[in-house]
């Protein structure tokens, strides 16, 4: 008998001979059997420091845990690239290691991912890691949970479905502590003190053996009561059923009250795609008398007392295989309007004309976002676009004179899981001439590359994989040399007023009226008090003209330089002011109706020759208020 053998032997006779009159539960016992032989490999492991081989065999991330993880601490220690010891979760520290060996060795990306091209890399190597011998820890007495104080009397225990978790919810691979079934447990007659949850796993070991690790009680405080690793040793067959039991808890519910428990459990931390797709929905069931607990008088309670309880999830692989970056335009994204440039004819930084606000909003996890290509349309196109996330500088690249298209490579910002990040798209511009001319730009999926947390790159296969869509479209710009520049100042809520006679039927038109203010930039402008503006009405928000509220219509202008022949000159960098009023006729069908200003007729030329139409935006240049009803 060698050294080793017999400190074993030697132990388990003192753990007999010391054994109180009182006997432990098997599972205690073999608790200090546990415990007595990790103090033997740990005497084992001060003879040497062993070295093992190691092979890898799944993807590792963060929140990954397990040997695989220590063996890959421990061979980032000995190449002095992880500087704590081994702990076997793979955290913050771990990536960012293994990140700096992938560049050291050539693995692309770097980003630290323990995927298939790394763990091939690894398994290349025959990695041999030295293993830590651990320092002897002396066995524990177990303990048993206090009992709470209770009364004297009989109990009795019903126990239902709590409502949440519902069924039907996705549970991702790596996932801690989800709720999977929530137990409604109410005493009468006297308190109860819960001590056992049975929990049925099913008829195969799918369940446990592919998808659940671990499971846990938790009361309705958030408090874990108890929990238990899902092994072949712990996974017991009781008929045809695999169950597990969750003991060694005291959970008081008082008399005519009634508590929450909540089974949750962990998923491992890789689950295969064809497991996944063979168990779409997995149950976690509490059989007839599943619930356990002992009353104020020690009698022994169970419920529920007949039929089971389930709840199904979904299995699913981790939250980033299924990321979405969605491309859309900002709600603030420039409305249609003048560009003005400087009397060269340029615009340049930090002048730079702004030109769309692009929203990419994620899901399910943080998206890095490495290319994109911005591409330009309309008549005069920038020179050189930017891309600001809010006042930092992201990217910037020159436009094509070919192509039109602007290609932004080899950034790095980042969209945070479940938010969204709003770029925003400047340019700047040569050669801006008196005449006017459009400019856009717009962001699709073509040229955009972007990453999930593993690495993964996002896919526009939205059915199979992560998914990039949508795209943003920044509306025409009119960029001129010198020009207007108009602001809304103030719109009036929608009045009526009786158009009848006296002793007539009433009959009502809406009136309305408009403050906008001019600015004339890089040159003098004209506005004709005639033919400038264009009034509309409709029937709803959208601004879709049913009509031209032609009716009085009528344009004052304040501010002005000069007017003469019905034609107003604003002075190069003054400001006017424009008062344009309108009627809906009373002829018009009975509905509630708003009033917006269309456009505005203007040019740089005193006779208005060659006049520029400025279009505005319907959910601006609106009337106030929620509109007028005509009878």
């Amino acid at each position: 008998m060698n050294k080793f053998s017999k400190i074993f032997v030697f132990a388990l006779l003192a753990v007999a001979i010391a054994a109180p009159s009182v006997s432990f539960a098997q599972t205690d016992v073999n608790a200090q059997i546990q415990a007595l032989l990790a103090q033997i490999q740990a005497l084992q492991a001060q003879a040497g420091t062993p070295v093992a081989s190691v092979t890898f065999t799944s993807n590792l991330t963060v929140g990954s845990k397990g040997a695989d993880v220590t063996a890959l601490q421990n061979f980032l220690s000995s190449k002095g690239f992880l500087k704590v010891a081994a702990t076997g979760f793979f955290g913050p520290m771990t990536k960012a290691a293994l990140a700096a060996y992938q560049k050291s060795v050539g693995i692309s990306p770097a980003v630290g991912y323990f995927g298939p091209v790394t763990r091939a890399h690894f398994n290349s190597l025959a990695v041999t890691v030295p293993t830590t011998p651990t320092t002897p820890t002396t066995p524990t007495t177990p303990t048993t949970p206090s009992t709470p104080s209770m009364t004297k009397t009989e109990g009795n225990i019903t126990v239902q479905l709590n409502p949440t978790p519902a069924s039907g919810q996705q549970v991702y691979e790596g996932s801690t502590k989800t709720a999977l079934i929530g137990l409604k447990i109410k005493a009468t007659g006297g308190d109860v003190n819960v001590q056992r949850v049975k929990v049925n796993l099913g008829t195969a070991t799918t369940l446990y053996s592919k998808f659940l690790s671990m499971l846990y009680v938790v009361d309705d405080a958030g408090n874990t009561l108890s929990s238990q690793a899902l092994n072949s040793s712990t996974v017991v067959k009781d008929g045809s059923n695999y169950v597990v039991y969750l003991t060694g808890f005291n959970f008081l519910v008082p008399k005519d009250i009634t508590k929450v428990l909540t089974i949750s459990g962990d998923m491992y931390n890789t689950i295969d795609s064809a497991d996944v797709t063979a168990n779409p929905s997995l149950t976690v069931t509490i059989d007839t008398n599943g619930v356990r607990g002992v009353d104020g008088l020690g009698l022994q309670q169970e419920g529920p007392s007949s039929g089971s309880l389930a709840r199904s999830f979904a299995p699913l692989k981790n939250q980033a295989t299924t990321a979405t970056l969605t491309i859309s335009k900002d709600g603030n994204s420039p409305k249609a309007g003048n560009v003005v440039s400087d009397t060269n004819g340029n615009i340049s930084s930090p002048n730079s004309a702004v030109l769309l606000a692009m929203d990419l909003r994620s899901t399910k996890d943080q998206i890095k976002v490495t290319d994109f290509i911005a591409t330009a349309t309309g008549a005069i196109y920038p020179t050189t676009l930017y891309a600001y996330d809010g006042s930092t500088l992201v990217g910037s690249a020159s436009v094509d004179a070919t192509t039109h298209a602007a290609t932004f490579a080899n950034m790095e910002f980042y969209v945070p899981a479940d938010a969204v990040k709003v770029i925003t798209f400047k340019g700047d511009y040569t050669g801006v001439t008196n005449s006017a001319q459009l400019s856009a730009v717009t962001v699709g999926t073509n040229g955009f590359s972007a990453q999930n947390s593993r690495g993964d790159t996002m896919s526009t296969a939205c059915s199979t994989a992560t998914c990039l869509q949508g795209s943003a479209t920044g509306e025409n710009m009119t960029v001129i040399k010198k020009g207007a520049v108009f602001a809304l100042s103030s719109a009036a809520a929608l009045t009526t007023q009786n158009t009848a006679g006296a002793n007539a039927t009433p009959t009502y038109k809406g009136i309305g009226s408009f403050t906008i203010t001019v600015s004339a930039a890089g040159g003098d402008i004209y506005l004709s008090d005639s033919t400038s503006t264009n009034l509309v009405y409709a029937t709803s928000v959208s601004g879709a003209s049913s009509g031209t509220a032609t009716a009085n219509n009528s344009m004052v202008v304040t501010g002005y330089n000069t007017y003469s022949g019905g034609i107003y000159k604003v002075a190069q960098d003054t400001t006017a002011t424009i008062t344009v009023k309108g009627e809906i006729p009373s002829s018009v069908t009975s509905g509630s109706y708003m009033m917006f200003v269309k456009s505005i007729l203007w040019s740089t030329d005193s006779g208005l020759a060659s006049p520029v139409t400025t279009t505005f935006d319907s959910s601006i240049y609106k009337s106030a208020g929620a509109g007028v009803t005509l009878p």
